[in-house]
């Protein structure tokens, strides 16, 4: 499953350089913490991304996680399967 609205950089093997793989580790541990005992809800947009993950949307205590990283300066909107210029 991947974030609608939401662009992270890659963590692990992924990442491209050593930049991106410390800024998608840092954005994996942000979100991990905010799923500890907190309610989540997912809604999926019965759309696929080009690696046929299902995309959505999810909810953490009723605040869009989308959202979340994007105030923390850990990713970028994705809108329509494609990043946001901003």
């Amino acid at each position: 499953m991947r974030l609608a609205n939401a662009d992270t950089p890659e963590p692990g093997s992924r990442a491209k350089c050593a930049e991106e793989l410390d800024r998608g580790n840092r954005a994996t541990a942000f979100v991990r913490e905010l799923l500890n005992a907190r309610t989540v809800a997912v809604f999926p947009t019965g759309k696929l991304d080009k690696c046929r993950r299902v995309l959505a949307t999810l909810t953490i205590d009723g605040e869009d996680l989308g959202g979340l990283p994007m105030k923390n300066g850990l990713a970028r909107w994705y809108e329509d399967m494609r990043r946001v210029k901003i």
